[in-house]
């Protein structure tokens, strides 16, 4: 959440010449509503099964650059469909950097609506989901790094 997944993912798929695919944006057109009201409406479960079903229909599709959301790994056996299937990266960002960038956009987060202490939430759902994302092929330490920096870093890691 807020690692900037979506703008590096978009950024190595143009890199590489490769199909960008966002699960949320798959998610909200599969459901046809807002991640928002997916998740006003039908529950963050619903929501997570979605989720689910959009990363197994990715599995043969060739040249793509998946964002994946940061709970897609800890849910539905879907870390283990991702090792199997794709080259993983964990963008490790600093707790700070995040903080500042969700209490930026608080309300637009389903999961964040009614947090009232970003801070507290945050340790929480990282050191929830952190055994998740170590299972990742490469992770990666985010501080201040441009895009085109992060970009050319997981190339590096990548190749």
């Amino acid at each position: 959440m807020a690692s900037g997944k979506s703008a590096t993912a978009r950024a190595l798929a143009d890199n590489l010449n490769f199909k960008f695919v966002d699960i949320d944006e798959q998610i909200a057109l599969l459901a046809k509503k807002s991640i928002n009201k997916i998740f006003e409406e039908d529950g963050e479960e619903h929501f997570r099964l979605l989720e689910s079903q959009v990363l197994t229909s990715l599995i043969n599709l060739d040249s793509i650059v998946v964002a994946a959301g940061g709970g897609t790994p800890c849910f539905h056996h879907n870390m283990e469909l991702i090792q199997q299937n794709f080259v993983s990266v964990f963008l490790h960002t600093k707790r700070e950097l995040l903080i500042h960038r969700l209490s930026m956009n608080q309300q637009q987060r389903p999961l964040l609506k009614d947090v009232s202490s970003i801070d507290s939430f945050i340790d929480a759902l990282h050191s929830s989901r952190l055994p998740y994302y170590r299972l990742a092929n490469f992770q990666l330490d985010i501080e201040n790094e441009s895009t085109e920096e992060i970009v050319s870093a997981i190339i590096s890691l990548i190749s």
